[in-house]
């Protein structure tokens, strides 16, 4: 993987860090498209990203542990595949924003949830736009990420991925239509479509890449878990200046802007 090594310009990364992800989708599914509609691109000047890490990295400060989770709790069950459609699921989810709210202790954090108080419209046509996935499905994201990644360096490009759940035989054609064509939230965050010629799924008793694909996988977590403090090791320690350099700035994890 390292410099020099028989891997070095054919590895890419894309980390994701769960509570970071969800706080993320937060800010993109009701915050972005509330200013998005008012004209207010959010992701000029990265402040879309700004505002997730403000809420991931000072929300439990802000709330308590408790009053954090609850509010976290509450918009996984509203943004589920479960919760779409659920009266009950959006009620309570801006029940807890209310709760928030009221007892958060940092301003930064407060003002966060003072606007997300106004989003019930974008929450009440959240799903006429949500295609056949769950919103919270990170691996559809991923996908199309390294979708466009390999293919700004290769031009045209074939991907195999592992076998997933989430990745059905329809799910992968819904992200190949969309990586092929111009895609992105905003104009300032739209991509350039991918020459993509197939998008297929596999397993790793059949495809060797994807063996060393999963390995590589294993170290980046190692590697991202060591620096993070979740758990401390030797081999994350030397691991992770070699990661580091495969790393898309764009992961889905607060340390990274």
């Amino acid at each position: 993987m390292g410099r020099g090594g028989p891997l070095e310009g054919r590895c890419w990364a894309f980390i994701f860090d769960k509570e970071y992800a969800a706080v993320a989708k937060v800010i993109d599914l009701l915050l972005e498209e509330q200013a998005y509609a008012a004209g207010i691109d959010l992701h000029v000047g990265h402040r879309a990203k700004e505002l997730a890490r403000t809420l991931a990295l000072h929300g439990r400060r802000a709330l308590g542990d408790e009053g954090f989770d609850r509010l976290m709790s509450a918009f996984v069950a509203f943004a589920s595949r479960r919760g779409r459609g659920n009266d009950q699921a959006r009620e309570e989810f801006f029940a807890s924003v209310e709760d928030a709210w009221a007892s958060s202790t940092r301003r930064n954090v407060t003002d966060i949830l003072m606007t997300l108080r106004s989003t019930r419209p974008e929450a009440m046509t959240l799903y006429d736009s949500a295609g056949s996935y769950a919103l919270l499905e990170l691996l559809v994201s991923s996908v199309a990420q390294a979708a466009h990644w390999w293919g700004k360096q290769l031009g045209r490009v074939s991907m195999l991925t592992d076998e997933q759940k989430a990745l059905t035989d329809d799910g992968l054609a819904d992200i190949a239509e969309v990586v092929r064509k111009d895609w992105g939230a905003t104009p300032s965050t739209r991509q350039c479509p991918v020459d993509l010629r197939a998008l297929v799924r596999g397993t790793s008793a059949d495809h060797p890449s994807i063996q060393l694909a999963d390995l590589l996988a294993g170290a980046v977590r190692v590697a991202a878990e060591h620096r993070a403090g979740i758990v401390p090791s030797e081999a994350g320690l030397e691991l992770w200046p070699t990661v580091v350099p495969l790393l898309d700035g764009s992961s889905a994890d607060p340390g990274f802007r």
